[in-house]
């Protein structure tokens, strides 16, 4: 190949293969981290707010919110270990399952369908979107974990979403 070919292929030298694949399983290393230690953050941050939104039930969500500290927590451990290095991708998808599925407990426990904890199911998916640096086949498996806790949530509760017509009052009628 001269240098007036074009090539637009990956570089033919396997060391620039494995430099690319080191740097990209480090850097979804690195969004992991960083996901496990902001979603604990916010969920101890968002506490006060359960005695403002859900004073009767503040008490019996604590738990769930501790629940989900802790999973996050050892997700963060499994990541810091050398399995956690060695398999980042495959790993990098437990802390937005994780936070989906605490998530989901406490529309769960504060109102069902009607609960407004359920809207940050979007901050979970927004958060891998700009946490983590992978390909988007990662990124969807991980939009479909945290998609897949809101199915199994939702199948598993008695609980009928709302209709449009049991929530919106009908205007009365104008007839002449």
């Amino acid at each position: 190949m001269t240098t007036d070919e074009w090539y637009d292929g990956p570089p033919r030298d396997d060391a620039y293969r494995a430099a690319y694949e080191s740097e990209t399983r480090r850097s979804c290393l690195r969004g992991a981290n960083t996901y496990c230690v902001l979603a604990a953050v916010m969920i101890l941050a968002t506490i006060p707010l359960d005695h403002v939104r859900f004073p009767a039930l503040a008490a019996r969500v604590l738990p769930i919110r501790f629940a989900g500290i802790t999973a996050l927590a050892a997700i963060l451990g499994l990541l810091r270990s050398s399995y956690g290095r060695r398999h980042p991708f495959a790993l990098g998808v437990l802390p937005p399952a994780a936070a989906g599925g605490l998530v989901q407990a406490l529309a769960f426990a504060t109102g069902g369908h009607a609960s407004p904890v359920t809207v940050d199911t979007n901050f979970v998916i927004i958060g891998v979107a700009l946490l983590m640096p992978w390909p988007p086949v990662w990124s969807t498996l991980a939009c479909v974990a945290v998609l897949g806790d809101y199915v199994a949530i939702r199948s598993t509760t008695r609980i009928s979403p709302p209709t449009c017509s049991s929530s919106w009052r009908r205007a009365p009628s104008r007839s002449s």
